[in-house]
């Protein structure tokens, strides 16, 4: 409908004539516009060829000055003027149309900064008319209200430099119109450190657990343990018998006479410590749950946070995200996690995963739904709870933060209608945070442990026999045959480029053989690894698991110190080469190294644990381990 022929207060809410923009706009001038590109636009570029565009003698600054010119005498028009997008075009071309020196001055700074942004050549943009083609369409084809954001953030528009300002400064929006139509949320995320972070960060921990840039399925509070120990006394009574007592129902008859029995019963006490372990979902090979989150700010999330552990055997863990729609159906999966099995352990532990690929274009009050979905004979426990569910109120979806189906037959439905999606609401709830990637999962893990105490703790997980004894890491000498123990660390690295390192003691007797060490890139049951062991007789790098390694790579033993080992790729980036040093890692020549060319030890999600291993029998001692470190290398 023609602007002329719309009454103001018939348009939607946030939509204005062009009549009315001038006003909306506090009649923007020039150099308003400028002062706003200047404060607004990535300070990456003032350093750059294109300037800073504050400076109007600068490339960048004659363009955002000319087109801010353009901009103001839109604004200020006659509504009688600008009846619709077609009323623009002569404007337009009047930016263009300057003298020949004005040209001169604006095409080469034009070319310079598309080809800047789509990162081309500038001789792609040879003619003011390739320039003015790419400029114009977008131009015509954005709303006014767009225009108006789009000059006052980031005064580059056309259809090449859209799609490259999608992938630049929002790496998940991938063509043109995603550019155009969240512009607004181009603009938040731009601004999101000054703005969101420093107001919503300031949430508690017992709101969203540690991840405080993330939205929830419901307060990480909920799941407070009691630490109560409840004593119940029945308090003492007495008993009294008085009369005769008889029985006749057995061949032989008998009867207590009429005396008097008197007796005071003792006083029971009863004593119940509530338990301290977390409230759990279970997902299974038949029931996957699923967790609603509410968002409550509109930004880009990718990253899930969630509490698990395993029992049993569990195959395959995977983790699916979904948006509900306003009906509470779900569309097309969003995103599939990898096989995430590798990262559980036996005992509870928070786990956090960076969707690789995808992420979350979220706005207030969007549904996001988080499947979790197992194959084996075990279980997975996520850290949740029971909520109650009744009969719901018609509409109000989402209807119970918690909800599950079965699995087996469609892993990850293509989309579920209203019905079906309703029909999935309960009261089982897993805990999940849907957050911002500020880095948190790619931040380098640094491990050290001087073992001063009597015993690991829950920060390892034991297997076999091994202790720490005197400060240091042992056998505990147990068993009439020769055997292995180890303790893994429960949290695991980020990054497949790791060192480990331990300081070792030997007792010098070259007859006993039992060895002490450590090793990377293990599963979390320790069924696999790569291992730097040694003895009296040697250095040795070994592979398997930690109770039955074979050796790959044998070296005289320098003796009692400083032992590191650290995967590299090799010079074809084909395979892994480990290499082993005695002494400062950073000082020192590798003493030995194998090349792992058949790729025995895989790398990746679920191979990033690393653990100590000890080795030893009755009346044989292992060597002992401190110092302990383990950390991602990131150079």
């Amino acid at each position: 409908m023609p602007f002329h022929e719309t009454n103001p207060e018939d348009l939607p809410q946030g939509v204005v004539t062009p009549g009315q923009l001038g006003e909306t706009l506090q009649n923007p001038s020039a150099a308003k516009f400028r002062d706003l590109a200047a404060g607004r636009f990535p300070g990456q570029v003032d350093d750059g060829l294109a300037g800073n565009p504050a400076n109007v003698n600068g490339p960048l600054g004659t363009v955002v000055n000319q087109f801010a010119a353009f901009t103001e005498d839109v604004a200020t028009a006659d509504p009688a003027d600008i009846q619709g997008p077609e009323d623009l075009r002569a404007r337009v071309n009047g930016f263009f149309g300057l003298r020949p020196v004005l040209q001169a001055l604006i095409f080469t700074p034009l070319s310079y900064l598309l080809a800047w942004i789509v990162d081309g050549d500038p001789d792609d943009y040879d003619t003011l008319e390739e320039i003015q083609d790419n400029l114009i369409p977008a131009l015509i084809r954005l709303p006014l209200r767009i225009l108006a954001q789009l000059i006052g953030g980031i005064p580059i528009v056309g259809d090449a430099v859209e799609n490259a300002l999608a992938g630049w400064l929002k790496d998940t929006n991938e063509t043109a119109v995603d550019a155009a139509e969240t512009v607004v949320s181009v603009g938040t995320q731009v601004t999101y450190f000054q703005q969101v972070i420093s107001v919503r960060s300031g949430r508690p921990l017992h709101e969203t657990g540690p991840d405080r840039t993330a939205c929830v399925s419901f307060p990480f509070s909920e799941m407070n343990l009691s630490m109560a120990t409840i004593s119940i006394g029945g308090g003492s009574h007495t008993v009294d018998i008085t009369g005769n007592t008889g029985y006749a129902g057995g061949p032989d008859n008998h009867r207590h006479s009429g005396s008097t029995l008197n007796a005071s019963a003792p006083n029971h006490v009863h004593t119940t410590t509530l338990s301290t372990n977390p409230p759990v979902v279970n997902a299974t090979a038949s029931y996957a749950p699923w967790a609603s989150v509410i968002i409550d700010s509109a930004t880009e999330r990718k990253v899930l946070s969630w509490m698990a552990y395993k029992s049993g055997t569990v195959s395959t863990f995977h983790v699916d995200v979904f948006r509900q729609e306003p009906d509470g159906s779900v569309g097309p999966v969003i995103y599939s996690s990898p096989d995430l099995a590798g990262e559980l352990v036996t005992s509870i532990a928070w786990m956090q995963h960076l969707m690789d690929g995808a992420s979350i274009i979220s706005d207030i009050d969007d549904v996001i739904d988080i499947q979790f979905r197992m194959t084996g004979t075990g279980t997975v426990h996520i850290a949740g709870v029971n909520f109650p569910y009744a009969t719901p109120i018609t509409g109000m979806r989402p209807y119970s933060p918690g909800s599950g189906r079965n699995p087996s037959t469609t892993p990850v439905p293509a989309g579920l209608t209203t019905a079906q999606r309703d029909a999935m609401y309960g009261g089982p709830t897993p805990f999940v945070g849907l957050g911002l990637d500020v880095g948190q999962t790619s931040i380098p893990v640094v491990i050290v442990d001087d073992f001063n105490r009597s015993s690991f703790g829950p920060e390892y997980k034991t297997f076999g026999n091994i202790k720490i004894e005197n400060g240091r890491v042992k056998h505990t000498t147990s068993g009439l045959s020769t055997n292995s123990g180890a303790a893994m660390r429960v949290q695991s690295l980020n990054s497949d480029y790791f060192e480990v390192g331990f300081d070792l003691w030997l007792d010098g007797d070259v007859d006993e053989y039992q060895v002490a060490g450590a090793g990377g890139r293990c599963t979390s049951s320790l069924s696999a690894g790569i291992w730097l062991t040694a003895n009296e007789n040697g250095v040795y790098v070994q592979t398997g698991s930690y109770s039955s390694r074979t050796t790959r790579s044998t070296v005289p033993a320098p003796g009692s110190g400083r032992y590191t080992l650290r995967p590299r790729r090799s010079e074809d980036d084909t395979h892994y080469i480990y290499e082993v040093f005695y002494g400062d890692p950073n000082t020192t020549e590798p003493i030995a190294d194998w090349a792992d060319t058949t790729g025995i030890v895989p790398d990746g999600i679920g191979r990033r644990r690393v653990a100590v291993v000890v080795n030893g029998a009755a009346f044989y001692p292992s060597g002992e381990l401190d110092n302990f470190v383990a950390r991602d290398i990131t150079v």
